[in-house]
């Protein structure tokens, strides 16, 4: 491909379509085009004269705007939509998660896109943080031997503060469930440390939630790995978003045959405890995987200006270290596995 910069235009302009704009922004090889979010009556202050805006999809595509890549960080039920729309008009896509709330919508997808010779991209930024990729090597390696037990737990508040009236947060067709919106990431990291398991079991429950989303905000699951090193262990998750007044936890603990380790934080990038026979001193490990110098540049936005790098060497044709939508749909229809234990209305 040419040097010549990647025009880009960003749908949907909250918390994570500004990450997204940022990140843009500051590369050197993508352009930022555009941006669409019908919620701005006003063009924001902030973007550049450079870039048009728009409140709506359809008079984006209408202004025939140069652009090659669309970046969808849009409410969770408009992306299938706004994908099949921008594989139409001959755009790449990035879409952040979850991509779509159906995995055979996203392979249909997928294969639209194949037959245009373009490309979707999935966003899983938290595969980048050091510890996961720290994580990912050592269980590549097998030094915990045989995995005996995996919990993870996430304890979430997301109370009348998040759930405010009128946003799409909460309600079923748009959110879809939090472990769309809020637990995807910890799901992806069980399908990416460890292999497809299967869920053998699920039970949703509904706490304090009545009033304020149409779907559970507690549950917990049971996966069930049927080869690799994690094949017959005792696989957990619990979830909620019913703790009181703030986050309480979020924890991956694994026990095996050589070794047990915890890693814990909202982003899972802190190491809690790792002991083992084949692994380094607790203290010397901590020092190591604190040493992160995307995360001391970037904070929270670290994995997603990695994301962007990996995206530029895939356009320049350089290996690249990305997601596959074959991954993301595997990981949706394990959320599909979970929902089915729903209780009908």
């Amino acid at each position: 491909m040419s040097d010549s910069k990647i025009k880009v235009v960003v749908i949907g302009y909250g918390h994570i379509g500004k990450r997204h704009k940022a990140v843009i922004e500051a590369s050197g090889f993508f352009d930022l085009a555009a941006l669409v979010d019908p919620h701005h009556v006003t063009r924001p202050e902030n973007l550049s004269e450079a870039a048009s805006f728009f409140t709506s999809i359809e008079d984006f595509f209408a202004a025939n705007i140069c652009a090659q890549l669309a970046v969808i960080a849009t409410p969770n039920g408009l992306h299938s939509e706004q994908i099949k729309l921008c594989l139409e008009h001959g755009l790449d896509v990035v879409a952040e998660k979850p991509m779509v709330l159906s995995s055979h919508a996203l392979l249909a997808h997928q294969q639209q896109a194949q037959n245009k010779g373009l490309n979707l991209f999935p966003v899983v930024q938290n595969r980048y943080a050091k510890i996961s990729q720290w994580l990912q090597q050592m269980l590549q390696k097998e030094l915990l031997g045989k995995i005996y037990i995996l919990q993870i737990n996430c304890l979430w508040n997301r109370d009348e503060r998040y759930y405010q009236k009128d946003s799409w947060h909460g309600d079923l067709k748009l959110d879809g469930g939090s472990l769309y919106t809020q637990f995807l990431h910890f799901i992806d990291m069980l399908y990416w440390l460890f292999g497809k398991p299967m869920v053998k079991n699920a039970e949703l429950l509904d706490f304090n939630h009545q009033n304020l989303s149409q779907f559970e905000d507690s549950g917990v699951i049971q996966f069930d790995f049927n080869d690799g090193i994690a094949k017959d262990a005792l696989a957990t998750m619990t979830f909620s978003t019913a703790a009181w007044g703030k986050n309480a936890e979020s924890t991956l603990t694994i026990i095996a045959e050589k070794g047990s380790v915890k890693i814990g934080g909202q982003y899972m990038e802190k190491l809690l405890y790792a002991i083992g026979s084949g692994l380094p001193g607790q203290e010397d490990l901590e020092v190591a995987l604190s040493e992160d110098p995307y995360k001391e540049k970037f904070g929270a936005a670290a994995g997603h200006y990695k994301f962007w790098e990996e995206l530029e060497k895939s356009y320049k044709g350089e290996a690249a270290e990305l997601p596959t939508v074959q991954e993301a749909a595997e990981v949706i229809s394990l959320i599909e596995q979970v929902y089915n234990y729903r209780c009908p209305n």
